[in-house]
Order: structure tokens, then sequence, then C-alpha cells
């Protein structure tokens, strides 16, 4: 294992990630960015857990459980598509709160 440290600027602290990413590789902010993009991945699918039930699949065949993996992603994209365009749509002047639920 390597460990990678990288000063943010902004924020003046320091962040260390444990890899097994060679400098020689990626770079600190590479890997900085990665991590990030990993992190997304992860939330996402801690909302597809959550609201599409997608720890609960009733079966063992791959191939349904793959479509059903496909089902929830184009739902959770589909759902976020049409709360950016309410959002967008709703006058500030009437100053209504819409959540993604």
């Amino acid at each position: 294992m390597l460990i990678t440290l990288k000063f943010e600027v902004d924020t003046k602290k320091y962040h260390v990630y444990l890899t097994s990413i060679s400098s020689d590789v990626l770079g600190a902010e590479d890997i900085a960015k990665l991590y990030g993009a990993r992190w997304d991945i992860e939330l996402i699918f801690k909302e597809l857990k959550s609201r599409y039930a997608l720890d609960v699949v009733n079966t063992t065949n791959p191939d349904i459980v793959e479509a059903y993996i496909w089902i929830a992603m184009l739902t959770l994209l589909v759902s976020r598509r049409i709360y950016n365009i309410v959002r967008s749509l709703n006058p500030e002047k009437l100053k209504v709160r819409y959540t993604q639920l």
C-alpha cells in the first residue's frame, strides 16, 4: 500500500489517500479525483438500494439482476431529470420547495 498526500490550497488542508496506485501512474490530484468519483458512485448505489430496493432482489438469475439494476438506474436518471425540470420552471416568487422524493 502507498500513501498519497494532497494539499488543498483553498481549504489549506491535507488529504491522505491510502492506495495501491503508484505516484508514477497517477499524481495526487488524479487520485483525489478518482476517489471523489468513486464516492459519487457509492452514494448513487446507496440511493438505489434505499429508494428502489436494489438490495432486495428475489432472484439468482444474473440476467434478471442486471435488468433490475438497469431499470433502477434509468428510473433514477429520469426522476432526477424531471426534478431538475420542475425546479427550473418554478418561479422564485412562489417560494415552493421541491425535494427529490
